[in-house]
């Protein structure tokens, strides 16, 4: 992955994915500087001018130890290095390393392509405010060109939406940008468009009506040439005007959920809190946690799979123990119908894209068997409308914290439960003529669904043994577990 540089929202560096620590927001101004100037040199008494508004006594000594601290930094990768010339500094890098540089070489890929994908790569990698935190009068300068440079791409973007019939999801991206730019008259002509197609021609006239006002109040000037023209055309009902929403954009509907399992019983406590909190109170994440065996996987495709009516946008699914971030969200992407060509080559614009991607649909995503918080952080979507069940050893109490993730913890099946498990695959002829042995296997697997099931399957391949003889061969409990499920290898994803 190598080194990732962000200017679009928090001055930050990661390398192979892991934050980098570039020190306090004098340092980050430093570094912000050499990377807008990326691969070109920057004199010193430029970056002086430019870090600070009123240059402190003894400036340049101050910035040779932030340049040395950075130096320091950057040591743990080969990708990015500061270099002195006589001409000042440079940083050393890829340029499509730096989000801000990949922006705008993604845009005028987009632009000349017309390609939805990487119009939503391109401005999925703005994270917030670009340069956040960072205050000089060079500063504000570029982040009003970022700034600009975003809004450019977006009418484009909405440009080729309306031409490719897309005008029913324009609609809510306009609306929200027209209360940011109300006096854009580019953007009022595209969403009084979108709104005539969607059928809401009251709208795209009070849009009108709103935008001559408020030109006449604060410029004293009249609506241009265009704006007024689509007006007077939507008043006579030009059919021109709709001539160009026949072209629809058919997403993807993804169905990634694996087979359930063929039986399942017991867990109606768990099954109704799944209920009661993504489906009633429409939390975001679930967190289903509990030993090796205990059957975390076959609750979470049971439950999906008959709440499939939920989400009509379809179902995601990664096994992380197979998966990693980087190519869960591969497949992820390719499922929603993103081309191999306009795929991400790192992580946070794939991230950046499926979150995008994902944003207001009804979907489920389920990550099974993730270790550790950093493992789901990136596969979690940015939008309210989306659930996600998570599935863990351990409780991941940072999801709770940090997103209101509900935990379930899961207990062993109660005795009836694990009874019930066992009579479904043997049959109720062949438990009921043995119930001390199946009492006694019942008890020695600890009530495991992993481990019914594989005495289950031990007792079919063996119909001729009767099941006090496989319930002695068992030993003691924690014998059995041990036997039955040699944690962490065996694989989980059969467990009923």
């Amino acid at each position: 992955m190598g080194v990732e540089f962000k200017l679009l929202g928090d001055v930050s560096c990661r390398v192979d994915g892991v934050p980098l620590d570039i020190g306090h927001r004098r340092q980050r101004s430093v570094l912000a500087v050499l990377l807008v100037e990326a691969n070109r040199p920057v004199p010193v008494c430029r970056l002086v001018d430019r870090i600070w508004s009123t240059a402190p006594l003894r400036a340049r000594t101050t910035l040779y130890g932030y340049v040395h601290h950075l130096r320091r930094a950057l040591d743990v990768t080969d990708d990015a290095r500061v270099v002195t010339g006589a001409s000042g500094y440079c940083l050393a890098t890829d340029p499509m390393c730096v989000d801000a540089h990949r922006f705008a070489r993604l845009a005028a890929r987009a632009r000349s392509d017309s390609d939805h994908v990487l119009f939503d790569v391109a401005l999925g990698l703005w994270q917030g405010e670009p340069l956040a935190g960072l205050e000089s009068p060079w500063f504000d300068a570029v982040r009003a060109d970022l700034r600009r440079q975003r809004l450019a791409l977006e009418l484009d973007r909405n440009d080729v939406w309306l031409r490719t019939g897309r005008h029913h999801e324009l609609l809510p991206l306009v609306c929200s940008m027209t209360d940011a730019h109300p006096l854009d008259e580019r953007l009022a002509h595209q969403f009084m468009l979108a709104a005539y197609r969607s059928g809401r021609q009251d709208v795209a006239l009070h849009r009108f009506d709103a935008i001559r006002v408020r030109l006449a109040d604060e410029l004293g000037a009249d609506p241009g040439e265009a704006l007024r023209v689509l007006h007077r055309r939507m008043l006579a009902a030009d059919p021109v005007l709709s001539m160009r929403s026949t072209a629809v954009v058919h997403r993807p509907v993804p169905r990634q959920l694996p087979l359930p399992p063929r039986l399942f019983v017991g867990r109606s406590d768990e099954l109704s809190a799944l209920d009661e909190h993504l489906a009633v109170r429409r939390q975001v994440i679930a967190v289903l946690h509990g030993p090796c065996g205990i059957g975390k996987t076959a609750l979470a495709l049971w439950w999906a799979q008959s709440r499939a009516d939920l989400f009509p946008d379809g179902q995601l699914y990664t096994d992380l123990r197979a998966d990693n971030p980087f190519t869960a969200l591969h497949g992820f992407l390719d499922a929603l119908g993103v081309p191999p060509r306009s795929m991400p080559s790192d992580l946070a614009a794939r991230a950046a894209l499926y979150r995008s991607l994902v944003a207001g649909r009804r979907m489920l995503v389920v990550l099974d068997h993730a270790a550790d918080r950093d493992q789901v952080l990136s596969l979690l979507p940015g939008s309210a409308t989306n659930t996600v069940i998570v599935t863990s050893r351990t409780p991941l109490s940072a999801l709770v914290i940090m997103y209101g993730a509900h935990s379930i913890g899961l207990q062993p099946l109660r005795p009836d439960d694990a009874r019930q498990l066992l009579a479904g695959h043997l049959g109720e002829w062949r438990v009921a003529g043995e119930p001390g042995a199946v009492k006694t296997i019942v008890a020695r697997c600890g009530g495991l669904p992993l481990g019914l099931c594989t005495v289950a399957a031990r007792a079919l391949t063996r119909q001729d043994v009767s099941l006090a003889v496989i319930s002695a061969e068992l030993g003691a409990p924690l014998a059995v577990r041990r036997a039955l499920i040699p944690w962490p290898h065996r694989p989980e994803v059969t467990a009923r």
